[in-house]
């Protein structure tokens, strides 16, 4: 089944979600937010941060293939369909749609 996860959702996470599906879901949603390096006991975790200073689109390709990355290793239970990205007011907003087997 597929979901929409969104990072304007990050301020409703939980500490002990309900089922599966909100656990993944969550766990992407923290990954879509994180930018690497940013984590002191895990410099991976999270989509690449070195993309600031390139052409939008190649800064969106980097993002892209970078969350597709970290998503696949960190949480495996969730496989990104499709990927927006947008700006509003200077910040990055990511949207993907995710299908997670049930």
């Amino acid at each position: 089944m597929t979901y929409t996860v969104d990072t304007r959702d990050s301020a409703r996470l939980k500490f002990s979600p309900a089922n599966i599906i909100e656990e993944v879901l969550q766990n992407v949603t923290v990954l879509m937010g994180t930018i690497q390096a940013t984590v002191p006991l895990d410099r991976n975790l999270g989509f690449p941060g070195d993309s600031v200073d390139r052409p939008v689109p190649v800064r969106e390709a980097i993002i892209i293939m970078g969350l597709n990355s970290v998503i696949s290793d960190f949480e495996p239970r969730a496989e990104i369909i499709d990927t927006e990205i947008k700006y509003e007011s200077g910040r990055l907003q990511i949207r993907a749609e995710v299908r997670i087997d049930e």
